[in-house]
């Protein structure tokens, strides 16, 4: 949709253009634009959507090395989905609740008339079951015996077919119970769907803490980045916040809001061609992400810490974490991208994911 989008936007401006550039040069220029969005739609699965049609990739920001990067860990990635469970499990579950137009409803129930076929037992004298008394008829076969006097008698017989005629025979009064199907009209109660609010389960925001010290250069280098841009994808599909800290020596922490907007795509891809170097101090981006917990935005918040376990922990540190895991059940997920058994980052993370065989990425 968003190519075909492309394609029209450029017929349209093609007259517009006509006297400035020529036909190849403008379809060479657009083929390249479509070109690039088809690359990144390939990482973030609702591209066209999330950012928007204003968004001129004309400019040189997605030209750059930058967008070949994030294509390169995407294709990383879908060969280690183990990473990509672990940051779907990020953020603190929280039932929401939204207002649903499409398929979510709730049941009312309203009265309505209807015709209710029902099985009924009446009295009828046409169920011979019980002798309830003596009436007139002219129903021979219930017919008392004083009046086959007269139908045995020579002069009284005409008497006794007047009185059949007139229905005048003395005959045994019988009743019975008959069944059978009546209908009536009945309100009843009929439930009616309509559109309500959903409840459903969302998850939290995600804080990223990126080791950027010189011993992740290499392998851990890049699965540190690959995990970092899944975090951003997975938060930007879910709406979902992602904030990252990318920390390497003392007060050395680089902050980034991962947002899928032209200011911020441009400061991420910038940071996805940097090399990692330095030392590694972890306190200040812990600090840093401390602070941001106590705000209602990222109070459901888990942190990730991508690391390979190279770096000392100040007590000082491991006592703020464990008093924000006891005030607020923060969640602290560890990734050990090294092949370092770290007891580092045992006190500081769990669970503490561990993946070998980086070698052969």
């Amino acid at each position: 949709e968003t190519l075909e989008q492309l394609q029209k936007e450029a017929l349209r401006l093609a007259g517009e253009n006509a006297a400035d550039l020529t036909s190849e040069q403008f379809l060479q220029g657009w083929q390249e634009r479509a070109r690039i969005w088809h690359e990144l739609a390939e990482v973030f699965d609702e591209l066209g959507s999330l950012l928007g049609r204003g968004w001129d990739l004309s400019q040189g920001v997605l030209a750059s090395q930058g967008w070949l990067e994030m294509v390169r860990l995407r294709k990383l990635l879908e060969q280690i989905p183990q990473l990509k469970e672990l940051v779907r499990t990020l953020g603190k579950m929280q039932i929401s609740t939204e207002e649903d137009a499409m398929p979510v409803t709730e049941q009312l129930f309203e009265p309505v008339k209807r015709l209710i076929e029902e099985l009924k037992e009446i009295q009828s004298p046409l169920a011979p079951m019980e002798t309830r008394g003596i009436i007139r008829s002219d129903d021979i076969s219930r017919m008392l015996p004083s009046e086959l006097v007269f139908l045995g008698h020579p002069q009284l017989k005409m008497l006794w077919h007047a009185r059949r005629a007139e229905k005048a025979l003395l005959t045994y009064r019988v009743e019975g119970v008959l069944s059978e199907h009546v209908l009536t009209e009945k309100e009843v109660l009929e439930s009616k769907q309509q559109p309500g609010k959903k409840e459903h389960l969302e998850r939290g925001p995600i804080i990223v803490c990126l080791d950027t010290s010189g011993s992740m250069q290499g392998t851990p280098e890049m699965v540190a980045k690959a995990l970092t841009l899944e975090a951003m994808r997975v938060a930007l599909t879910e709406k979902r916040a992602c904030y990252l800290y990318a920390f390497s020596g003392p007060q050395q922490v680089i902050e980034h809001q991962l947002e899928l907007t032209e200011q911020g795509l441009t400061k991420f891809m910038a940071f996805l061609i940097q090399s990692f170097h330095g030392g590694t101090d972890i306190q200040a981006p812990l600090e840093k992400a401390m602070a941001k917990l106590d705000t209602e935005e990222w109070k459901r918040a888990d942190i990730m810490i991508v690391t390979d376990g190279e770096f000392p922990v100040p007590s000082n540190t491991v006592e703020l974490i464990n008093k924000a895991k006891e005030k607020n059940k923060l969640r602290i997920h560890g990734v050990l991208v090294g092949g370092w058994n770290s007891s580092a980052i045992e006190k500081l993370c769990n669970p503490v994911h561990r993946f070998s065989n980086w070698q052969k990425f």
